[in-house]
């Protein structure tokens, strides 16, 4: 038990570069991560998911999970594996998977928005119109009353990008006002042809080149 407990220690310093010369081999860090992923609650994650997921890298924080910072040939091979006691090792994948199936939306018809949210929810239909690629990518807008909270823990998100359903989810509250709705639907068309997160270059970049398409048409 006690060689148990300094693999753990170890895989924890593989991030800071202290771990001992043995768990540079692959073989002793996916024991370790077996060992780890069942006696605490942490997520394993690369820079890549680090730099490209902060939205559910701030759930996973929110939540407590501790995180642990692994190399990408180490991921690889974790997806693969159970922990020591046959549970599935925490990577992103499987805390993406497990936050989505904990989380319950509360789906409104549109024959039960007020006559008021139904038109600005009309309006939809002509902004899909300006992007082409849409229609090929999402297969429905939807909206909620119930949203997930916010990257930081707080207020309900505007909307989201249900890319495993293709689904864009809008908060009942952004059809209060059309602009806001218009807003939000515009930036999960954004994530929607990215597939990126929020502040991504990917996702920065067309959000600033859809900025550019929609004024030349008022401008025009």
């Amino acid at each position: 038990m006690k060689f148990a407990e300094l693999l753990v220690d170890d895989i924890k310093n593989l991030q800071n570069g202290t771990a001992h010369e043995e768990l540079q081999w692959i073989d002793v860090q996916l024991h370790a991560c077996r060992i780890l992923n069942a006696k605490e609650s942490v997520i394993f994650l690369t820079a890549d998911d680090i730099i490209n997921n902060k939205k559910y890298v701030s759930y996973a924080e929110n939540e407590g999970y501790g995180i642990v910072l692994i190399p990408d040939n180490l991921k690889d091979k974790l997806s693969k594996v159970t922990d020591i006691e046959g549970a599935s090792i925490r990577d992103l994948d499987v805390f993406v998977t497990e936050w989505q199936e904990s989380f319950v939306y509360e789906f409104v018809d549109f024959k039960d928005l007020n006559k008021k949210e139904q038109i600005v929810f009309s309006q939809k239909e002509k902004v899909i119109k300006w992007f082409p690629k849409v229609n090929n990518i999402v297969k429905a807008v939807l909206i909620s009353n119930t949203m997930q909270p916010d990257m930081f823990g707080n207020d309900s998100v505007f909307g989201l990008w249900d890319g495993e359903n293709k689904h864009i989810i809008v908060n009942r509250n952004q059809l209060k006002r059309e602009e806001d709705f218009l807003g939000t639907l515009i930036h999960e068309i954004v994530h929607a042809l990215t597939k990126a997160d929020d502040e991504t270059i990917e996702f920065e970049n067309e959000l600033t080149s859809v900025i550019g398409m929609l004024s030349k048409k008022i401008l025009s």
